[in-house]
């Protein structure tokens, strides 16, 4: 992601460094004589390193936030008393692990009157359909009246249905049973309990605690729109995956996690920010990256581009503004302020300030001006 500088101009910018540096003692030698760029004795010896042509893969540094890669807040699906909670708060569960028990007293009780229910029902439509096998024979053989016949006929299948309500009647009291005990539907890390034991608690509540998978994570970020050419906008909007190459970085020095690819992103672009929400599925081993947490991540596109590269170590700040020394043709000092972008492998993109084989002054030597003569080093 390109920074953005208030940038003074450079004849401003080179009095003020110059009255800094003479406020710190460095305008001064060591005998309290001054400096004169006359002078061979005093001329400052420098390293300097070009400015060169090199490619980059318009990367852009982003702000990303970790998302579990899955998370579920668990709510008690029956009414009653928690009886039992059966983890330890901040903890790991295993999926299928039992975590909370609601009192079953009454579900038991429940189900056995389902299932006495259904097994009177289920005599009852034996007995409908005996009676109407002897009703449909009479029939056949003009004995019973009609009426008879679908007396029988009905009975028999309104019996047939009862017994398929009871049996349903059944299955809806196993299940509240079963919802007596809360298990974890997958492995992951368990948060603190919202409810404790001894309490009553209302069918549907919840949360009663939340469980995040974290073994891999979600990695979400916004992309600018001005990453998305005709080309990728196409690739996913048919639900193809985008090329590009998401670099994750932990904050504060927290150090690489590893690079993967884009995984899932919304389906419209932001009409307030001009970005689109974008995730990267990552492992993560050690639990090194939280959810909530920041991070950050690198996007580079898939075509390289042509960009000034120089060396970072030819870099200098002062408070908000980034300037470098250029040694001229003729081996004086130029101060230019320059604004930059993404520092990689000891380079540094240049997005203006200089131009292409320029000579920057590399660190090392703090007792230097504007105008300056220098002398080169190897």
């Amino acid at each position: 992601m390109r920074r953005s500088y208030f940038l003074l101009p450079a004849a401003v910018l080179s009095a003020l460094l110059t009255a800094a540096l003479f406020l710190y003692g460095c305008g001064d030698d060591d005998h309290g004589k001054k400096r004169t760029t006359d002078d061979a004795a005093f001329t400052p010896a420098v390293k300097v390193s070009a400015v060169r042509r090199g490619e980059s893969r318009n990367v852009q540094r982003l702000i990303a936030r970790v998302k579990p890669f899955k998370s579920v807040r668990l709510t008690a699906r029956v009414s009653g008393f928690i009886t039992e909670r059966c983890f330890k708060e901040g903890g790991f569960v295993k999926s299928g692990d039992t975590l909370f028990r609601i009192e079953a007293d009454t579900y038991e009780i429940a189900l056995e009157q389902a299932r006495a229910e259904l097994a009177r029902l289920e005599a009852e439509s034996e007995n409908a359909g005996l009676e109407y096998n002897r009703t449909a024979k009479l029939y056949e053989e003009q004995v019973a009246a009609v009426k008879r016949f679908d007396d029988a006929r009905a009975a028999q299948a309104a019996a047939a249905a009862a017994v398929l309500q009871a049996r349903a009647a059944v299955r809806q009291a196993e299940l509240n049973l079963g919802y007596t005990e809360i298990k974890a539907p997958f492995d992951g890390w368990i948060g603190l309990v919202e409810i404790d034991a001894g309490n009553y608690v209302q069918a549907p509540a919840g949360p009663l605690a939340t469980l995040n998978c974290i073994d891999t994570v979600r990695v979400e970020f916004n992309l600018p729109d001005s990453m998305l050419t005709p080309e990728i906008s196409g690739l996913i909007a048919s639900g193809a995956k985008p090329p590009f190459s998401v670099r994750i970085e932990l904050p504060d020095g927290g150090g690489p996690v590893g690079e993967y690819p884009v995984e899932c992103w919304n389906n419209a672009i932001g009409v307030s920010t001009s970005t689109i929400t974008m995730q990267a599925v990552a492992d993560n081993p050690g639990h090194r990256m939280l959810p909530g947490a920041y991070a950050t991540v690198a996007v580079s596109a898939d075509k390289p581009e042509s960009v000034l590269l120089l060396d970072a170590a030819a870099l200098r700040r002062m408070q908000n503004m980034t300037f470098v020394y250029i040694v001229n043709s003729e081996n004086k000092l130029e101060l230019r302020a320059v604004e930059v972008g993404l520092e990689e492998n000891g380079s540094v993109q240049v997005i203006s300030g200089v131009a292409e084989n320029e000579r920057a002054v590399l660190a090392g030597n703090p007792r230097l001006r504007d105008g300056e003569n220098v002398r080169i080093i190897q």
